[in-house]
């Protein structure tokens, strides 16, 4: 969404104040079996001109107002959900809309069935080789699933070919000699590992239970008001200020958010003699950017 965790968290709660969705600080991810009607909740969505056919089919398939009996009880609040059906104009737009779109589409695909896809991997290898020297890979989606709603999701795998496709016919066979057309040497250097970005933080506290749902984000928030990072796109640029909407419509879009330790953030961690000495070598992206 290119929003910092904490300005979600914010934009979150003004969705809820204004009856939108239900309450975002919890942690619970399963649904009620006994009070939650999904069937109703579903209605309300048909006639959404975004989601509406995603809503339509879920509506239709799913024969019990039982939800799906999976996640995770906290004992705290319900899951996230919308509470009604709005359009862009309806909640503001820009982030207010972000937000919220993200939260409809996660509702729904938290009731559509798994995404069913197959990976084929191609190895290849030169004549008189013994082992493979190259791999050619091919994701062919054989069930939409959740990833009717979630369609990022598709590009998080690598789905190279939409259901229905029958991308396989066109894949190479087994055995298969291809014709050599272009030969090249090219010299490179190994690159480190990239830099964490704010998502990836809070998984990873998640993960080792530093923090709550409620407080993550203002963890990881109050890491860049410091200035123990900075902020960059993977370009290597700095993540721009957010300005009024419609304002930067000739810039491009930033992608990514990758957290890139400052010298303040580098001496921090010398304070406290931490074995993972952080560099002030500027990130590989940003090299091709100098100030």
């Amino acid at each position: 969404m290119g929003m910092s965790p904490k300005n979600v968290m914010n934009v979150a709660e003004k969705l809820y104040s204004a009856g939108f969705i239900s309450y975002p600080r919890t942690e619970t991810t399963r649904y009620d079996p006994n009070g939650f009607d999904a069937r109703a909740m579903l209605r309300d969505h048909c006639n959404n001109p975004e989601w509406g056919r995603s809503a339509s089919y879920l509506l239709r398939s799913r024969k019990s107002g039982k939800p799906p009996l999976r996640g995770k009880d906290a004992g705290d609040h319900p899951p996230i959900t919308p509470l009604k059906s709005a359009t862009r104009d309806q909640v503001g737009g820009g982030a207010a809309w972000r937000v919220y779109e993200f939260v409809v589409r996660n509702f729904l695909g938290s009731l559509h069935n798994d995404l069913l896809f197959t990976r084929t991997t191609a190895s290849l290898a030169l004549p008189n080789s013994s082992e493979a020297d190259f791999e050619l890979e091919l994701v062919t989606v054989d069930s939409l699933g959740f990833a009717d709603a979630c369609r990022w999701v598709l590009r998080d795998i690598g789905a190279t070919t939409s259901p229905g496709h029958k991308g396989n016919d066109d894949f190479i066979q087994e055995g298969q000699r291809l014709q050599i057309t272009k030969a090249s040497i090219e010299e490179r250097k190994t690159r480190p590992p990239r830099f964490i970005q704010e998502h990836e933080l809070i998984r990873l506290m998640d993960s080792n239970r530093i923090g709550t749902d409620a407080s993550m984000a203002v963890h990881v928030s109050n890491i860049v008001d410091r200035g123990y990072v900075m902020l960059c796109d993977e370009t290597g640029q700095p993540i721009r200020p957010p300005g009024p909407p419609g304002k930067r419509k000739n810039l491009p879009r930033q992608i990514g958010r990758y957290m890139i330790p400052t010298p303040l953030g580098s001496s921090l961690l010398g304070l406290f003699d931490h074995d993972a000495t952080a560099s002030n070598v500027d990130s590989p992206a940003m090299l091709s950017h100098p100030s």
